[in-house]
């Protein structure tokens, strides 16, 4: 809901303009923005929960990562994992940082998709960057070329939650203890079932109960690739892989 305050706050900006020129125009921006309070709008017309407002406890933990040349996530709770290989044409068009905030809201969006997010629960998003995880509670990005792929994102996430009925709390924690999801986002040299099974046994104390790794759905990457693809390209990939430390 902090998201939806900051978007009206964006639409308050073309009210400015028009009491300034009598007319204006929304821009495709405020046009998104005026969507999602729409949304907001109808949830609370039936009322909100008084559970997806206070302080709760998490009932569903999440962690994600990325790299410069993929992504990835889990569900600490069912051992769902996913990751995602960056083709090579769409790497170094975002900073590091927006693809591990990007890696944080797919992560949810995976488990929504699937229907495995219910109205009142409490979701949990930890991740071992500070920036990305405070961008979870922003939603006050520009639209300018630097900042317009967190923009989106923000927007995304917040459509998520919306539609899901659920509350969202972030967390950082050390690196050291994201060793799975950094794997998932680095080590596309070994197949689904070779990862695990190394995961398993380089680091059993951080690897979920019967963990799965499983393509990302369609719907998702198709979002993901096409986001990226509309970003400018500004070098070259010239790089090896780096694969992670274990």
């Amino acid at each position: 809901y902090t998201h939806v305050t900051a978007f009206l706050g964006r639409l308050r900006h073309a009210l400015f303009r028009s009491s300034q020129h009598k007319w204006t125009k929304f821009r495709m921006c405020e046009l998104a923005d005026l969507h999602i309070c729409l949304q907001m709008l109808d949830e609370a017309s039936t009322g909100i929960s008084i559970n997806n407002i206070v302080f709760r406890k998490p009932n569903i933990f999440y962690r994600s990562d990325a790299s410069e040349f993929g992504i990835g996530g889990y569900n600490l709770i069912s051992g769902s994992a996913w990751r995602f290989e960056l083709p090579t044409h769409l790497r170094l068009r975002s900073s590091l940082i927006s693809l591990e905030f990007l890696a944080s809201v797919i992560t949810i969006s995976v488990d929504i998709l699937e229907n495995k997010i219910f109205p009142e629960d409490c979701i949990l998003s930890q991740s071992d960057s500070t920036l990305a995880i405070g961008w979870l509670r922003k939603s006050n990005f520009s639209d300018d070329e630097d900042s317009i792929i967190q923009m989106i994102i923000a927007r995304h996430l917040a459509t998520l939650i919306l539609q899901s009925k659920a509350c969202l709390y972030s967390q950082w924690f050390p690196g050291g203890e994201n060793s799975v999801a950094d794997s998932l986002s680095r080590d596309f040299h070994l197949n689904d079932s070779n990862l695990s099974k190394f995961l398993l046994s380089s680091i059993p104390n951080q690897v979920p109960f019967e963990l799965r790794i499983k393509r990302l759905p369609n719907k998702i990457s198709c979002w993901l690739t096409s986001m990226l693809q509309n970003l400018p390209e500004k070098e070259q990939w010239s790089k090896e892989p780096q694969r992670s430390y274990l």
